[in-house]
């Protein structure tokens, strides 16, 4: 039962979610590179951080889900144990014996909750942190690089008669043929900007569904060789 609920879980929502993954990262890395090249380049330099930020919420979350269930799953355990058996532990007086048992697996219980809100948390403001942290470079050198594409492309034109200082910022200066547009526009470095973050995020997520899907192909050898196995015993004989 252990083995087919692996290969369940390795390709069904696991599988589907390893694509989506994966795709989500190599198109966001292609949309950011597209609209500036260079942006994306410092970004990437960076996305380990926020891949890493995502990969470490799905890990903790998903250990503290287990956790979780496995300290009420004993609590419950000793609970359905007692009252199914209850002439027994009134009769061996074992009330007192097993209202302590369920009042400390209760406590494990409490503790794992703490320790999973704990963790849970520090992950979600790890990955927050990490995410405004590769947006706020981002923005830094964005800025700093249109800042200097404005001051080198300053210069006199003429447009409908009056002449005054441009920059390729100016789009009525780009419209009269007197100034090229700039290379790099604010558009440009936010749409480059978005699209790694969530490239990256996507990256990030990756790993646990690989690890159920290479789970799942050594269920899958398991319960054939389970299969295949010739029993030694002839039941026709």
């Amino acid at each position: 039962a252990e083995l087919t609920q692996q290969v369940e879980e390795g390709i069904s929502a696991k599988l589907s979610s390893l694509f989506k993954s994966a795709f989500q990262g190599i198109f966001g890395l292609a949309l950011a590179f597209w609209y500036s090249w260079d942006v994306a380049l410092v970004l990437v330099a960076l996305s380990p951080i926020v891949m890493f930020a995502t990969w470490f919420m799905s890990k903790v979350t998903t250990e503290a889900a287990g956790n979780m269930s496995t300290a009420y799953a004993k609590a419950g355990g000793t609970a359905s144990e007692t009252i199914s058996e209850l002439r027994t532990v009134c009769a061996m007086n074992a009330e007192p014996k097993q209202e302590d048992k369920y009042s400390r697996n209760l406590e494990e219980a409490r503790k794992a909750d703490v320790r999973k809100s704990a963790r849970v948390g520090f992950a979600n403001g790890l990955l927050f942190s990490a995410g405004n942290f590769m947006v706020g470079i981002g923005f830094i050198y964005g800025s700093v690089k249109m800042a200097r594409q404005l001051e080198s492309t300053a210069k006199l034109v003429t447009v409908n008669g009056i002449e005054y200082e441009s920059n390729c910022a100016d789009y009525d200066a780009v419209a009269a043929g007197q100034m090229d547009a700039c290379e790099v526009s604010g558009g440009n470095v936010l749409i480059a900007l978005i699209a790694l973050q969530m490239g990256a995020e996507g990256l990030g997520v990756v790993e646990p569904s690989i690890t159920a899907f290479n789970a799942a192909r050594a269920a899958v050898t398991k319960i054939i060789k389970v299969i295949d196995r010739i029993v030694p015993i002839n039941s026709f004989s």
